[in-house]
């Protein structure tokens, strides 16, 4: 059975973050966790990060991998196909850890749709962290919102407007009786009462 994967997440960095990062190099080798949490994946030739970036879109079968700055953050959004990201996944894992040499902070998750797999990548200051998600952990994630803007899988209702409230009774209309009594000539009239 072959499943997909979602990538997704949020960085912290500025645009001179975004430029050091992009001639840092990509080898999945400096991390021995890399190899003991994807184990019988291939080690791919080094490549810096600006040139890995321009090749994975297409790698991974959807055209989707994209780092775009989103108001003060950067949001990390891609999906691959399960070889593709077979294939990728110790560039991919060493990609995001190799964010910490220029201190961008943030998370990045791998996680199968479909499936019970899922990866993070933290990046809170000090050595990167490289870690396989607990089944309460990968469910928890495949709730993110996030992955609605990534999957077929996952879609958002389409947005909706509340109905329009009830339009308000006119003052004039609001000071009509609802039960109109006969007077007699000469009663003395209520200024409440009062008809036009």
């Amino acid at each position: 059975m072959s499943f997909e994967v979602a990538i997704f997440g949020s960085l912290a960095l500025s645009p001179g973050d975004m430029k050091a990062w992009k001639r840092v190099v990509v080898d999945p080798a400096r991390y021995r966790v890399i190899a003991r949490v994807f184990p019988r994946c291939p080690n791919l030739q080094p490549t810096a990060v600006g040139e890995l970036l321009k090749e994975l879109p297409a790698a991974g079968g959807y055209d989707l991998f994209r780092i775009e700055r989103d108001g003060g953050m950067y949001s990390v959004r891609g999906q691959f196909a399960e070889r593709p990201f077979r294939k990728y996944s110790r560039h991919l894992a060493a990609l995001f850890m190799s964010a910490a040499q220029v201190d961008i902070r943030g998370d990045v998750y791998f996680l199968g749709t479909g499936v019970r797999e899922g990866y993070a990548v933290q990046l809170w200051g000090g050595r990167p962290v490289l870690a396989t998600l607990e089944p309460e952990e990968i469910e928890r994630r495949s709730r993110d919102p996030m992955l609605d803007a990534i999957s077929d899988h996952f879609r958002v209702a389409t947005a909706s407007t509340p109905p329009s409230p009830p339009a308000l009774p006119s003052p004039e209309s609001s000071r009509r009786p609802l039960l109109r009594l006969q007077r007699e000539p000469g009663d003395e009239v209520d200024p409440d009462d009062a008809t036009d």
